[in-house]
């Protein structure tokens, strides 16, 4: 299964990993994992990913505890990773600011 991974900077201390598995063409598999740099490091925000087949994302807390996954709502792989990049490319600085505060 081919696969794709990228990195996307979207500030000077915000940056998106992500990663696509395809299959005949079609997205399978996709994880968008929001980075925020802090104090040299980069470390975990936010997780969407459909890991065991059910899109659904993970906020991580500021001392680095991973929560429950909360389920979204898409419908095909292609329809999560599309949304999730949406999301974190329009809301990356709330989402990080929230980070902090937790």
């Amino acid at each position: 299964m081919p696969e794709a991974h990228f990195r996307y900077l979207l500030s000077h201390d915000a940056e998106i990993v992500g990663e696509l598995i395809t299959e005949q063409g079609r997205v399978v598999s996709y994880s968008v994992v929001l980075l925020a740099r802090e104090e040299g490091e980069w470390r975990t925000v936010r997780v969407y990913d459909n890991h065991l087949g059910v899109p659904h994302m993970h906020r991580y807390t500021h001392v680095g505890v991973k929560q429950d996954g909360e389920k979204t709502n898409e419908a095909t792989a292609s329809d999560g990773y599309n949304i999730a990049l949406q999301q974190v490319r329009n809301g990356f600085q709330e989402m990080i600011e929230g980070w902090r505060r937790s």
